[in-house]
């Protein structure tokens, strides 16, 4: 557990930039400027943001990210994390689970 302790480590130092861990999940950093909310979900060695369109905090951040850490921005086309299907609709995001069940259920019962 040496490696996701020292990453978790640097993360929170990237956060400690103006970004609140959530009390609930410590995973989850969320910053606020006014009406613009980032939040940010790290697991293992992956990085999620939301937001809403047209706020300047993530581009912001994407940079400030950039210069500590090696990421891909798949920008709105996240589709799929950790066997987790997202899809979105204008102010709606489904989570489908499904693929992950089948991959798990797979693993404790191969074969069927």
């Amino acid at each position: 557990m040496v490696i996701p302790l020292h990453w978790y480590k640097k993360a929170k130092e990237l956060f400690a930039y103006g970004f609140t861990q959530s009390e609930y999940d410590h995973c989850l950093f969320y910053l606020t400027k006014g009406t613009d909310r980032l939040i940010v979900l790290l697991y293992v060695d992956g990085i999620i943001t939301a937001h809403r369109r047209g706020t300047s905090l993530r581009s912001d951040r994407a940079e400030h990210f950039s210069s500590k850490f090696s990421w891909t921005d798949s920008g709105t086309d996240l589709q799929e994390f950790v066997s987790i299907r997202l899809r979105q609709t204008p102010g709606v995001v489904r989570l489908d689970s499904e693929r992950y069940i089948t991959e798990l259920a797979s693993e404790i019962f191969p074969g069927g």
